[in-house]
């Protein structure tokens, strides 16, 4: 009777035990989301402050901005800024709610011109649990303005030179910029702070064009980018101008097609002299163009080549004068259609003894 009674309290005793360990491992769960963001186990609702957000602000050289710039969290409505300490760092360590928040960096400053390397403006989701603060970057660089002015030995503004910028040795976070002069001969560079190399090119569609270094002597010139600004510096040159003629050869379709005129590749080009001699000649490349260049100014024939089975819509040659009023080049332009078929029937009659030619003969040729 007694162990019947033993076996039974331990049965009991088992029971209870298992039916507690169940309870607990119920509740567990919950608890665990609940003290998430709060002291472990303390039971404490989570606050704002117990998300925090850490940030600094870099320049283009890595180095830390401490200029007081504002950084603005934004959620639902509420709004928090912080201020941009001396070591470029700042801090969000309270307001802040779980969810997705925007932060975003004032750009302009005083009136100075900056521009974000990394976005200005980003999302970041914000969660309890975390065992320290999130981490956010922002790199901004500031830049300067310089004007490129382009000019001849008469002063005269030259557009479409191209003019290259690119960092000089120590200016190791710089990349290198291309700009062309624009009507007013100015080529406008917006550039981070460092010492710059300026060079120069002539027009793409000029690159044989001659011409000598006044200004400055060897073509390029070092500059040294700094506040304040803006930098204005000059490229000035002796041109060797001499003249142009440019041809155009272009396949020009029916009226009632609709279709654009279509450039004509390999067509014979030359020029001729006052005297009828060929001074030049070349053939016309994929896009229907060859160029003369290089010409004394006077007077030239421009001719085309004729072919069968192409009927000339313009004339197969002009004559042009070119001088410097042309700004240097003139543009003649060839257009052909392509005509249809022709063919030719050619005979002999002769004597069939001693294979003589007989003239005076009338031959017929009649379609079948």
């Amino acid at each position: 009777m007694s162990s019947r009674m033993s076996m039974e309290w331990h049965s009991t005793k088992a029971r209870l035990g298992l039916a507690l360990l169940l309870s607990v491992l119920m509740i567990l769960p919950f608890a665990s989301v609940y003290a998430a963001g709060s002291v472990q186990g303390s039971g404490v609702v989570p606050t704002g402050s117990d998300i925090c957000v850490e940030g600094t602000v870099i320049d283009h050289e890595e180095k830390p901005l401490d200029d007081g710039r504002i950084v603005t969290a934004s959620y639902n409505g509420v709004s928090i800024a912080a201020a941009v300490d001396e070591d470029g760092e700042f801090e969000f360590d309270s307001g802040l709610t779980p969810g997705r928040w925007n932060f975003t960096i004032d750009v302009v400053k005083e009136g100075e011109e900056w521009e974000p390397v990394t976005p200005a403006s980003f999302d970041v989701q914000l969660e309890y649990g975390q065992d320290d603060c999130y981490q956010i970057r922002f790199k901004l660089r500031r830049l300067m303005t310089v004007v490129v002015i382009k000019i001849d030995e008469d002063h005269n503004r030259l557009a479409d030179w191209r003019i290259r910028a690119e960092p000089a040795s120590g200016n190791k976070f710089a990349i290198s910029y291309e700009e062309e002069t624009n009507g007013n001969g100015e080529a406008i560079f917006r550039l981070t702070e460092g010492k710059w190399i300026f060079s120069e090119l002539p027009p793409e569609d000029d690159d044989d064009l001659q011409y000598e270094n006044v200004i400055p002597q060897w073509g390029t010139q070092e500059l040294n980018v700094e506040d304040p600004g803006p930098y204005t510096i000059r490229f000035k040159n002796r041109l060797n101008i001499d003249g142009c003629i440019r041809v155009l050869k272009q396949d020009v379709p029916p009226a009632d097609s609709g279709d654009a005129p279509f450039p004509l590749q390999g067509w014979k080009i030359w020029l001729e002299r006052a005297d009828g001699t060929v001074y030049k000649s070349g053939y016309t490349g994929a896009d229907g163009k060859i160029k003369f260049d290089n010409l004394p100014f006077g007077p030239y024939t421009v001719v085309e080549e004729t072919r069968v089975g192409w009927t000339a819509s313009t004339a197969s040659s002009f004559d042009v004068t070119v001088s410097p009023d042309d700004g240097g080049c003139i543009l003649v332009v060839f257009d052909n259609a392509q005509s249809e078929p022709e063919y030719c029937i050619e005979g002999y009659k002769v004597d069939a003894n001693g294979g003589v030619g007989l003239p005076g003969w009338t031959i017929t040729a009649e379609p079948l």
